[in-house]
C-alpha cells in the first residue's frame, strides 16, 4: 500500500510550517511520502526548510498561475498519477497528532471498501472545534445542511476514484471545495469512517477561510451566498439540492438559535426544515 500525506503550500502558510513538518516528522508510522504542491514559495526556501526530514517528499511547482481549487484538485490528480492508494490531506498551517497516519492507514487496511476517513479537529489547546463526529457516515443528507469534512481532517481511498471523477470535480468554483469533494463522494455511494483518537489541531487565523464562525449578518449573507453556489452545482447530481438551491435563491431560510456556528456553515437552514 502506498501512502501519501498531501498539502498545498502557499506564502501565508510558511510563518505555519515548520510545526506541520515537525509533525510529521513525529508520526508513529514513516511508511509515507510528502506531496506538496507549491503555489508561489520560492522552491529553495522549501528545500532548505524540508532538508533536515528523515522523510522522501516531492515538490510540485507550476509555470502557469492556478486558483487554490485548481490547486488541490492538482493534489488529487498528482497523488493518483503517483499511483498512491491512500491520500492524507492536512493544511500546511496544522499540525496532527502522532498517531494521524498509523490511525488513518490501519483503518483502510481493515476496511478497503471505505472511500474516506476522518478525525476530530481540535484547537491548540485541546478543546475540540466541533461537536464529537459520528462514527460512520453514509449519506449525503448528512453533510447537506453543514460540513464537517475539510481538507486538513480526512484521507482518501485513491482506488475508489476514478480519472472521469476527478475530471469533472473542475466544474467547482466555489471556494468550499471540500464540502464539494465529499459531497460528490457520498453522492456516488462512497462511505466515510471516522479514525478514532487521532487528531488535526486546527489552526484560527485571519488566514482561515471558516474558522469558528459568529453569527452577524455579514456571517449570515455570506453563508447563503455560499450555500447557493454550493447547492447549484450539486443539484444535476442529486435533485434534494434543486429544492435547496431555489430556497437559498428566495432567502426562504432560517437562522439558528445558537451564537456560534459548531460546524462550518451551519448558521442558516431551509426555512421548512427543523432546527
Amino acid at each position: 500500500m502506498k501512502n501519501l500525506f498531501g498539502s498545498v503550500i502557499y506564502d501565508d502558510a510558511i510563518p505555519f510550517f515548520n510545526t506541520f513538518l515537525e509533525s510529521l516528522s513525529r508520526q508513529t508510522m514513516t511508511d509515507f511520502e510528502i506531496l506538496l504542491i507549491n503555489d508561489g514559495v520560492p522552491v529553495d526556501l522549501l528545500e532548505e526548510m524540508l532538508s533536515g526530514l528523515c522523510l522522501k517528499y516531492k515538490i510540485i511547482s507550476y509555470d502557469v498561475h492556478y486558483t487554490p481549487i485548481q490547486l488541490r484538485i492538482k493534489l488529487l490528480e498528482e497523488a493518483k498519477i503517483r499511483k498512491a492508494d491512500i491520500l492524507i490531506m492536512g493544511d500546511a498551517d496544522d499540525y496532527f497528532s502522532d498517531n494521524r497516519i498509523d490511525e488513518i492507514v490501519r483503518v483502510f487496511q481493515r476496511e478497503p471498501a471505505c472511500g474516506f476517513v476522518y478525525n476530530e479537529l481540535s484547537l491548540f489547546d485541546g478543546s475540540r472545534v466541533m461537536p464529537e463526529l459520528p462514527e460512520i457516515i453514509q449519506d449525503v443528507t448528512e453533510i447537506r445542511d453543514y460540513n464537517f469534512l475539510g481538507l486538513s481532517n480526512t484521507a482518501l481511498n485513491l482506488r475508489r476514484l476514478s480519472d472521469n471523477f476527478l475530471e469533472s470535480l473542475k466544474e467547482c468554483d466555489t471556494y468550499v471545495f471540500d464540502w464539494y469533494l465529499f459531497s460528490r463522494l457520498m453522492i456516488k455511494g462512497e462511505k466515510g469512517k471516522k479514525v478514532l483518537d487521532a487528531y488535526t489541531y486546527y489552526r484560527i487565523y485571519d488566514g482561515n477561510v471558516a474558522g469558528i464562525i459568529q453569527m452577524s449578518y455579514e456571517s449570515v449573507s455570506k453563508e447563503i451566498a455560499i450555500k447557493l453556489k454550493h447547492y447549484r452545482l450539486l443539484e444535476k447530481y442529486d435533485d434534494i439540492f434543486r429544492g435547496l438551491a431555489d430556497a437559498y435563491a428566495r432567502k426562504n431560510v432560517i437562522y439558528h438559535y445558537k451564537q456560534k456556528s459548531y460546524y462550518w456553515w451551519d448558521l442558516t437552514r431551509e426555512e421548512k426544515h427543523e432546527i
